[in-house]
């Protein structure tokens, strides 16, 4: 039986927790942003024809006196 000596002090072992925090954050945020390009693929375009979809509302805006 091989005896291992290893010692982490809290210096390399805040340094690996970090490391690790980093990564799932990573992973986190990447996976969001694919999901949001896949749903942008299947999601449907309402503003095909901006020159038709006018409102009313947007010729209002300009500022009351």
């Amino acid at each position: 039986m091989h005896h291992v000596l290893a010692y982490v002090d809290p210096g390399s072992g805040s340094l690996i927790v970090q490391g690790a925090i980093a990564v799932a954050a990573g992973v986190a945020s990447s996976a969001y942003m694919v999901r949001r390009r896949i749903s942008n693929v299947f999601r449907s375009k309402k503003n095909d024809r901006p020159e038709e979809n006018r409102t009313e509302s947007s010729e209002n805006t300009r500022p009351r006196s």
